[in-house]
């Protein structure tokens, strides 16, 4: 639980400095009504890739991925497990 509760502080981390907001954000909350549009979304999964050492294949770049902290949270578990 350590480790999951680590990625979501980095991942909640990054998307408040992309989206330059000061204020705290639930992991549930739809990030596209926080400002994050198709620009800060490329600069969140470059930043991803980055920080978690992994390549995100052109089938999961999709919005609905990057809605919320929690999926994307699922969705770098899911690379970080192959």
């Amino acid at each position: 639980m350590l480790i999951e509760d680590e990625t979501i502080r980095k991942i909640t981390e990054g998307i408040l400095d992309i989206l330059q907001n000061k204020n705290e954000i639930s992991i549930e909350c739809d990030l596209m009504n926080q400002g994050l549009d198709s620009l800060k979304t490329v600069q969140l999964i470059v930043w991803l890739e980055e920080v978690f050492d992994i390549v995100i294949d052109d089938e999961d770049l999709l919005f609905e991925n990057f809605e919320s902290i929690s999926k994307i949270s699922s969705l770098v578990k899911k690379y970080r497990a192959n």
